[in-house]
Parts: structure tokens; C-alpha cells; sequence
């Protein structure tokens, strides 16, 4: 009978390359529904998948400010089978606001063959940066990628008090336009949106309008509401 791997076996184990952390790797199950459906949100968002030996396995990369530490303990145990360390500290000097100190926390996945279909997805077999593909949307995000993808990367796109309009924007800086178009054009398709692509500091965002605030919170509300730090980005 072959003996199971645990994380507490592992403690103390430096070289990614121990013999029982290849043993543990291998015992690991395929991703759940729900760990799949959340990556896809993630990925849109800032997570990065990558890979150190040519696309064999691949592995995913978190960060994230300090002020969300209720969302990195909810990822770190929806993921936990997958992380062997836990989320280490990173503090740096704002390059904007000289004086003021960063505070962000990292940790990443390890490598293994579960995360390749979602490499597959997302990485340009060409450039082998991160890309939205045609009919990734259609095709991948649910409700719950939806809701991750929200909250990793979205928020309101006006936080003035005096502007009535309850309009989200999913920051999508990092897309090229072509990309962020062809996204909006799945989104709307597949949820009734009313979503556009909007230019802010010359890079593409999707704006989800007051028109289609009460069709987003009802297919991503009841993901973020027990998350406390993410709640914010709802209008009250």
C-alpha cells in the first residue's frame, strides 16, 4: 500500500526537486470546478501562470496588498492542496509617493500538469504572454470566474459621491484592445450585459453600465459577500 504524502511531511524541505515533493505532486487530484472556474477569474484578473520547464507543468503566482488579507486566506484555502508555503511579506518604497511603504503579500502554487489546460488558454503560443484567446468568454467564464475576475481586478469606475450612476469597470489595462473588445462582445452575450470598452490614460477598460448593475451583483454577489474586504466595491 503506498504510503499518502503530506504537507507536514514536507516541512523543512528546500529542493522543489525532494523525492517526496515529486511523490506529493503526483498524488494531487485534478482541479475541482470550482478551483477551476475561480483560476479563470484570477487569470483575467492579475494571477500569472507560468512555467520554468517548458511547458511540461506550469504554475500560478498571487499578489496582493495588504489591505485584502481576508481575500489572500479565502484563495490560499480554496488552493490549499496546491500551496506548500504560506503568503510571505513584500515591502517596498512607493516609486509614486516617495516615503511611503508597500505592503503586499506573495505566493504561488506549485508546478504541476493540472494548471496546463489553463496555460493552454491563456498563454499566446507565439508570444507566450498572457492573452484572451476568442471565446474564452463564451466558453470558460461562469458566474463565480466572473465574480474572482471582479474582484481581483474591478471595482466602481466612479467613486465620487456625487456621481448617481452605478457604473462597474473591470481594469483591463494589461489586454490589447482587440482583446478587450472581443471580450466585452462575449460578456453581453453570455449575461445580458450592457458592457463597453472604454479609453482611460489610452489603455482599454470594460465598463459594466447602471443598466446592467443589478444583472452583475446577482451573478456575483453571492461569491463576494462573505469576503468582507472585497464588499466595498458594491454600492451601498
Amino acid at each position: 500500500m503506498n504510503t499518502r504524502i503530506t504537507k507536514d511531511m514536507l516541512k523543512g524541505i528546500k529542493s522543489a526537486n525532494h523525492s517526496l515533493i515529486r511523490m506529493y505532486k503526483e498524488q494531487l487530484p485534478n482541479l475541482t470546478n470550482i478551483q477551476y472556474d475561480t483560476l479563470v477569474g484570477l487569470l483575467l484578473g492579475d494571477a500569472n501562470i507560468m512555467t520554468q520547464n517548458k511547458g511540461k507543468t506550469y504554475r500560478i503566482k498571487f499578489e496582493w496588498s495588504n489591505k485584502y488579507l481576508d481575500y489572500i486566506n479565502h484563495i490560499v484555502l480554496v488552493f490549499d492542496d496546491f500551496i506548500l508555503s504560506k503568503p510571505h511579506s513584500k515591502k517596498r518604497e512607493s516609486k509614486v509617493t516617495p516615503g511611503k511603504i508597500i505592503h503586499n503579500w506573495g505566493f504561488q502554487t506549485v508546478s504541476v500538469k493540472q494548471f496546463n489546460e489553463l496555460a493552454n488558454l491563456f498563454i499566446d503560443p507565439i508570444t507566450h504572454k498572457k492573452y484572451v484567446p476568442k471565446g474564452l468568454v463564451k466558453n470558460n467564464v461562469s458566474d463565480r470566474s466572473l465574480a474572482y475576475w471582479f474582484m481581483d481586478d474591478g471595482g466602481w469606475l466612479h467613486y465620487s459621491p456625487h456621481v448617481k450612476k452605478r457604473c462597474f469597470v473591470l481594469n483591463t489595462q494589461s489586454f490589447t484592445i482587440d482583446d478587450v473588445n472581443q471580450m466585452v462582445i462575449e460578456l453581453n452575450d453570455k449575461f445580458n450585459l450592457d458592457a463597453f470598452t472604454k479609453i482611460i490614460k489610452n489603455k482599454p477598460v470594460i465598463v459594466i453600465p447602471d443598466s446592467s448593475y443589478e444583472i452583475f451583483y446577482n451573478l456575483t454577489w453571492k461569491y463576494v459577500k462573505d469576503i468582507k474586504c472585497m464588499t466595498y466595491k458594491y454600492y451601498k
